[in-house]
């Protein structure tokens, strides 16, 4: 009885039908599955690329402050040295308000003690000053680093994953 039904819906034409269709959906899902993969692919490697690129500017960024860093310095630099020059001219002007001879004595002595402590002052803004614009380099030279890596890493997780679909398109067939 099986066969006579077989049989009536072949010559009716049904079962091609049937089987066509199942073959179309079959053809939908793999071509489904195919742009899924090609997305997952794509989506990977732009999320890398945005990454580096976000990790670039960053690093860009760092530079700059580093650049600031040494201006900073700078000014600092200039503010020590004028104070320097105020209380050189206020310990002249207080020893000749006092009748003592800047020129020799104490007061020589007190004025490189002044210059002495400066310079300390001067060197002390000047290492810690660099030490800030180089922190901030070697930042930014990890940043690049970092940006070098998301994007391989992109290009890693989209390869991945279009052998992952292939390999599993391999078993299915």
């Amino acid at each position: 009885m099986a066969e006579t039904i077989a049989g009536a819906l072949v010559s009716a034409g049904l079962a091609t039908n049937a089987t066509a269709t199942a073959a179309g959906i079959t053809s939908a899902f793999g071509a489904a599955s195919t742009v899924a993969a090609l997305g997952s692919a794509g989506l990977s490697i732009y999320s890398g690329l945005q990454q580096a690129g976000s990790q670039v500017q960053q690093a860009a960024y760092d530079d700059f402050n580093a650049r600031q860093e040494l201006l900073r310095g700078q000014q600092e630099s200039n503010k020590i040295r004028e104070n320097l020059l105020r209380t050189l001219a206020a310990q002249n002007a207080a020893y000749g308000a006092a009748g003592i001879d800047v020129g020799s004595g104490s007061p020589v002595d007190v004025q490189q003690d002044t210059l002495a402590q400066a310079d300390r002052e001067l060197d002390i803004s000047r290492n810690n000053t660099l030490l800030r614009s180089y922190s901030r380099r070697a930042s930014a030279d990890v940043l690049r680093s970092d940006a070098r890596g998301a994007a391989l890493g992109g290009y890693i997780r989209g390869t991945t994953s279009l052998l992952d679909f292939v390999g599993r398109a391999a078993r299915i067939v």
